[in-house]
């Protein structure tokens, strides 16, 4: 199933039908009603809904925009916050998105986890960016501030991870009782919450006396084994082209990590 996202025109938009419309008119039937949405615009998309224009089979947490947010900002409370009044605020907030998503028969709603709050973006993730868009990605600069910034995510992240989950098994009754699933959206920041190790096993993963094996999505693997290896190899001589600059081959692999 092919379904469109109101993301694409909710902001061209004062009316909710007529932003309905526009995207009908594009020949999809199926939308998720995405964060950013305006309690004005409630009326008109109710209104299409009820004349059956179209279904809907998601919705975006926050729905609609909590009052005092005046942008687009699905990450104005967050499940991993450091002040609980913001953890709460989030909690209730998406209540309130799950009551829509039930209003218009929604299968999932998707959430937003958090982010580790000692890792501003500036800094960690957007550093990183800035240097991919330089052609910076092969430099040994590069490879040594990625690798600080899964350390760094991996000491801080823990505790902010564990928040969001807190939260996340407060909605889970709520959820039930609407009738609709939690869908975690995965991020494009190593700072947000849940990083690809505990999104794939679903707790935060640190080494330690409980995590001495690496598990397989862990993102450092693909620097330390494939060195490892190598090396082990070129000393017992089954190496057949040896590594001549062992540095430069870690740098080439670290730049294989997702950088965004």
């Amino acid at each position: 199933m092919l379904a469109f996202s109101t993301c694409w025109n909710n902001s061209r938009h004062t009316d909710g039908e007529e932003m309905i419309d526009e995207i009908l008119e594009l020949g999809f039937d199926t939308l998720e009603l995405s964060h950013g949405m305006t309690v004005a615009k409630l009326p008109g998309i109710k209104r299409a809904f009820a004349a059956n224009k179209f279904k809907c089979i998601g919705v975006h947490n926050y729905f609609p925009s909590p009052t005092e947010v005046m942008i687009d900002a699905p990450d104005a409370f967050e499940f991993s916050s450091n002040n609980k009044n913001e953890r709460d605020k989030a909690f209730r907030e998406t209540l309130k998105t799950l009551e829509m998503a039930h209003e218009f028969g929604a299968y999932y709603v998707v959430l937003h986890m958090g982010s580790v709050a000692t890792m501003p973006h500036k800094k960690w993730t957007g550093a990183l960016t800035k240097k991919l868009a330089a052609g910076q990605q092969l430099t040994d600069q590069y490879a040594d501030d990625k690798i600080e910034c899964v350390k760094r995510r991996e000491k801080h992240g823990p505790k902010y991870y564990d928040r969001a989950i807190a939260t996340l098994e407060r909605l889970i009754e709520p959820a039930k009782k609407a009738g609709v699933k939690l869908a975690i959206e995965s991020r494009s920041r190593y700072e947000d919450v849940p990083d690809e190790v505990g999104a794939a096993y679903g707790r935060a993963l640190t080494y330690g006396p409980n995590y001495i094996l690496p598990a397989p999505f862990d993102p450092r693997l693909i620097v330390a084994i494939p060195k490892a290896v190598a090396q082990s190899a070129m000393a017992s001589g089954v190496a057949r082209q040896p590594i001549l600059d062992m540095a430069t081959y870690e740098t080439n692999l670290a730049a294989r990590l997702d950088p965004s």
